[in-house]
């Protein structure tokens, strides 16, 4: 009914055609009808939470009832990486550096270190640790089965203020992601000037000069997305590099910059959805001291690779996912124990309590 009184307002208010072209079709400019919400549903959250004591728990939550299926405890942990593709974590306690799968079965991986190593499962069930320039194949007990030299990035030094006095190393490298597609198994190196995005099996290479840290990598299985800064300008702003990873070459670059009123931002994340929508999300604190609010900055590129922001609440949370039915899940730092599910296709937003009150999401699969 109500679209039938619009159509009629728009008919009164609409220009007559002229006499001398009246046996020309009139012609309606055509309204774009609203876009569909996504349809899929998940099926489980899978939560990885902890308490101010730094007890860690694994909890398999139903997103219809939120009931709790399933909470194990996962002992003690200061930090924590999820291992993509798994249920398994590497975790800082107070013996170092250790892997904790989806049991509870924890094994010392090795002395503390910083930053914590970082891990990812390939699609045949690899499990690669990445820890400074040393990359390990984990088993899913999480004892290693076998260690190499990472491949390193090209020396260099970034553009530095005059009045800079701190340490730096340009022959340094380190591990910094993994991502995996169609082609194979890659792994992300940063130095202090350029990155480099490397086949695992192959030995073959993309470098990205001018371009490092390496803050995120993610794919949509023939294409790698590349986050990182600028180390050829002052001002540092971020770049986001497309790798078609059969032919590793560079096929787009975009760099952008992002209002930080404090400091950097304490979540980074690259997103890359099953419609191939590409997404990167910043949280930005607004102010300094803990507690302080965090800016949530959603960023869309389109088909020109430019960016687009979404608008956002602020205090969504430190982290992102994409769950299995295309939408982003938002946790962590501010977030407590709520997971915010925002439909990517018409920005709703839906919050979910999937872990006890004063607890913090720490980790997240929405299956």
């Amino acid at each position: 009914m109500i679209l039938a009184a619009v159509l009629l307002a728009l008919v009164a208010c609409a220009p007559r055609p002229l006499a001398t072209v009246a046996d020309a079709p009139y012609k309606w400019t055509p309204v774009d009808p609203p876009v569909a919400p996504l349809t899929v549903s998940v099926s489980l959250f899978d939560v990885t939470y902890a308490f101010s004591s730094g007890e860690l728990h694994r909890a398999i939550v139903d997103p219809a009832s939120l009931a709790t299926v399933a909470d194990t405890p996962l002992g003690k942990g200061t930090d924590v990486n999820a291992i993509a593709g798994t249920a398994s974590l590497v975790i800082e306690d107070d013996g170092g550096v250790a892997i904790v799968n989806g049991q509870g079965v924890r094994q010392k991986f090795g002395p503390p270190v910083s930053p914590l190593p970082v891990g990812a499962s390939s699609a045949t069930g690899t499990v690669y640790i990445g820890d400074r320039d040393w990359i390990s194949i984990v088993g899913a007990d999480g004892i290693v089965m076998r260690s190499f030299d990472a491949p390193r990035a090209k020396p260099g030094t970034p553009v530095l203020p005059t009045a800079y006095k701190g340490v730096l190393q340009p022959n340094g490298s380190h591990v910094s992601a993994f991502v995996f597609g169609a082609a194979g198994s890659f792994v992300a190196v940063s130095g202090s000037a350029n990155s480099a995005l490397v086949d695992m099996d192959s030995g073959a290479r993309v470098d990205l000069i001018g371009f490092a840290p390496v803050v995120d990598v993610a794919s949509d299985g023939a294409n790698a997305y590349v986050l990182g800064h600028d180390t050829a300008s002052l001002d540092r702003p971020f770049v986001l590099a497309e790798v078609d990873l059969a032919t590793l070459d560079i096929t787009r670059v975009r760099r952008f910059t992002v209002d930080q009123p404090v400091k950097t931002p304490e979540g980074e994340r690259v997103l890359v959805t099953q419609r191939g929508d590409v997404y990167v999300y910043f949280a930005v604190p607004i102010a300094d001291g803990g507690g302080a609010p965090v800016r949530s900055l959603l960023l869309r590129f389109d088909a020109a690779f430019a960016p687009d922001r979404a608008r956002l609440p602020d205090d969504l949370g430190l982290d992102v996912v994409v769950g299995a039915d295309g939408a982003l899940y938002f946790f962590g730092g501010p977030a407590g124990n709520v997971v915010s599910r925002v439909d990517p296709m018409t920005r709703d937003i839906t919050p979910y309590a999937v872990a006890p009150a004063g607890s913090h999401v720490r980790a997240l699969i929405a299956r």
